[in-house]
């Protein structure tokens, strides 16, 4: 499970794509991803996460940041099949 909250690790869209591509070439079929609230993750939460993502420093509502969620994702995905993803 990657959480996702303002103090974890930012990555570039290259970088978020070699991480996603080592999880699937290691055996990883699915990734499940959370979204800490407003005053953060609970340490229940927190304790769980394998990686701390951080989409930005910048507070983004919940909607938002599902939205940006998949489009790095969709990026990703172009970029380990070497496609264009900038349009």
């Amino acid at each position: 499970m990657w959480l996702l909250e303002r103090s974890g690790q930012e990555l570039s869209s290259e970088e978020l794509s070699e991480r996603i591509t080592l999880l699937a070439d290691g055996g990883t079929k699915r990734l499940v991803f959370a979204i800490a609230g407003t005053f953060g993750a609970s340490r229940e939460l927190a304790e769980r996460a394998q990686f701390r993502w951080s989409l930005s420093r910048l507070t983004f509502l919940h909607e938002w940041a599902r939205a940006i969620v998949l489009e790095q994702l969709y990026r990703a995905a172009k970029i380990a099949r070497n496609e264009p993803y900038h349009h």
